[in-house]
């Protein structure tokens, strides 16, 4: 979950920055793209910073424990070479890959319990099919 919001904050980051939004507005637009409450939520308070003079990355910074220090990273340098849009890009990419990379393997370890189950059902099954069809075989013997 974490890693699609990344994606899609980098990425909406890269867009706004692109068409040449306020710095204040690309950081909440970008943040409300997440689509994830956690982000949204400090939206505002990130983009009045922004608007008060501070770099984006210190802004972001002030919610750190949303941010993995990489992302924070990335922004300060980009930031700092002017070059944030392209670092957005780039970022976008990567957390994209990292999200889809997460997503099979949760994929495979839901499909593999999916199948675990279903087996223990149906030997369940046939161990019950078994002791009834066995106690039919014992009552008829008891009545020998």
């Amino acid at each position: 979950v974490r890693s699609f919001a990344l994606y899609r904050m980098a990425a909406a980051l890269h867009m706004t920055i692109e068409a040449g939004l306020r710095a204040d507005r690309c950081v909440r637009l970008g943040l409300r793209a997440t689509a994830n409450e956690a982000y949204t939520r400090v939206a505002e308070a990130a983009a009045k910073a922004v608007r008060g003079g501070r770099p984006i990355g210190t802004a972001l910074a002030a919610h750190a424990r949303l941010f993995p220090p990489d992302f924070l990273d990335a922004v300060a340098v980009g930031e700092e070479t002017g070059r944030l849009a392209e670092v957005m890009h780039r970022l976008a990419g990567r957390y994209r890959d990292d999200a889809l990379r997460q997503m099979r393997v949760l994929t495979f370890v839901l499909g593999a319990a999916a199948y675990a189950l279903v087996a223990v059902l149906v030997i369940v099954l046939i161990f019950r099919m078994a002791s009834w069809w066995f106690g039919i075989y014992d009552d008829a013997l008891k009545g020998v």
